[in-house]
């Protein structure tokens, strides 16, 4: 027999995702890796959407397994478009093309007492989760670099959603 391919998400196809922007007390919550790329940085909670799943169930399960924190979904902020021609991630010590479509949506906690935490067994490189100031994000390492409309969107209970094609990355060159 020949030799098999294997599908991977955002190499091989489009990979889509999800991320939730949660707010509390002028505070956005953040996943902080510290491998993965040269420098510690953050990202907001999510990733992948399973097959069978809506954006918003998908939200919600990547925070929960990210955070253990519960969220409601109030409103899509960002749509950001990663080409693979303009855009490269690292994956087994290798940069790749990486292709994405990425849905950052405006959440809150569903339970104001609850407290977001690390899991027992967090993913990979993950090494905390911190509250960060708003006004802060854009001084932060985030990744993708999307911090500045971020917070216009945070800002504006009118803005409409955004496209954002192929923002820098840690790999971009």
């Amino acid at each position: 027999m020949g030799s098999e391919t294997h599908e991977t998400p955002g190499v091989t196809r489009i990979r889509v995702a999800t991320n939730a922007v949660i707010v509390r007390d002028q505070q956005v919550l953040l996943v902080e890796f510290s491998g993965g790329t040269a420098d510690a940085h953050f990202n907001f909670p999510g990733g992948g959407v399973e097959l069978g799943e809506t954006l918003e169930e998908a939200v919600r399960r990547e925070v929960r397994e990210e955070t253990c924190l519960d969220v409601s979904v109030q409103r899509l902020l960002l749509v950001v478009e990663s080409v693979g021609s303009r855009h490269t991630n690292t994956i087994g010590g290798r940069r790749v093309p990486w292709n994405e479509l990425r849905f950052f949506f405006l959440c809150t906690a569903a339970d104001s007492a609850q407290q977001p935490r690390l899991p027992n067994v967090p993913d990979g490189t993950q090494s905390d989760v911190q509250w960060v100031a708003i006004d802060r994000l854009p001084h932060e390492p985030v990744l993708p670099q999307v911090s500045h409309e971020v917070v216009a969107a945070i800002k504006d209970p009118a803005w409409r959603a955004l496209v954002i094609p192929s923002p820098p990355s840690a790999d971009t060159p």
